[in-house]
């Protein structure tokens, strides 16, 4: 069975897109936390935080 439109270029294309932001927006929070917080080692325990946190809302949400 032979595909009717492939949408690989476009799923391809929209992930790295995806990726590209999630990364930016990744460093762009890191030094906001920087700046704001003035010290390194309080930057990157909040940076690894916000992920861990918004991870167990998930689950916890999803039990639910």
């Amino acid at each position: 069975m032979a595909p009717y439109y492939d949408r690989t270029s476009l799923v391809d294309t929209t992930l790295h897109t995806v990726i590209e932001n999630l990364t930016i927006g990744m460093v762009l929070v890191f030094l906001v936390l920087i700046f704001f917080l003035g010290n390194l080692r309080t930057a990157i325990i909040a940076a690894i935080n916000i992920p861990l946190a918004l991870c167990g809302a998930f689950h916890f949400d999803a039990r639910h």
